[in-house]
């Protein structure tokens, strides 16, 4: 199987994606119970355009419970392609907290989806929890709320934001400068 990995990423760093995918399609042929290879392939798909098709491997290695949170993710990310806002989201809040980084950006994308489909508590009630679950991501995450808030022109809310944040941490120059750009 790493035979074919080796060659479908030569091909990919060729740019010849075509050809990948033919390799990781002949290795899973070969291999259809390598799940590296499955999930590979349904990357490479995704890449390629080929959404449905992505869509059923990925929900065969969920029946096989492979890399969860990567395949949820990967899931999520093809519902959103496809402006399947709802299904997206709740791909999304599947994602479970094995990984900070994925569990992160799984729910800053569900809270954006959230926040766009208009229901602004909603969203914020996501990013707040993750607020409590990692302190040391406050100022990211509020930063989070006033670029959703900014780029609605919700300014007013987006200073009640900042201030409220700069309150609760005292000091922070990014806040400030944020807070000094959304006054102006």
């Amino acid at each position: 199987p790493y035979f074919f990995i080796m060659k479908a990423e030569l091909f990919r760093f060729q740019k010849t994606p075509e050809l990948a995918l033919a390799a990781l399609k002949q290795a899973v042929d070969e291999f259809p119970s390598n799940n590296q290879l499955l999930f590979l392939k349904a990357s490479y798909l995704v890449e390629s355009n080929k959404l449905k098709e992505a869509k059923e491997v990925f929900l065969r290695l969920l029946n096989r419970n492979y890399k969860y949170n990567e395949v949820q993710f990967s899931l999520a990310r093809i519902a959103e392609i496809t402006n399947f806002s709802s299904g997206a989201i709740d791909r999304y809040l599947k994602v479970k907290n094995h990984n900070m980084d994925i569990y992160i950006m799984s729910r800053k994308n569900a809270a954006r989806l959230i926040f766009f489909d208009g229901r602004i508590d909603d969203s914020f009630a996501v990013v707040d929890r993750l607020q409590l679950d990692f302190p040391n991501r406050f100022i990211e995450l509020t930063q989070f709320k006033v670029d959703l808030l900014f780029s609605e022109k919700n300014f007013e809310l987006a200073l009640q934001v900042l201030n409220e944040s700069i309150s609760r941490i005292n000091f922070n120059r990014d806040l400030l400068y944020s807070r000094a750009l959304v006054a102006d």
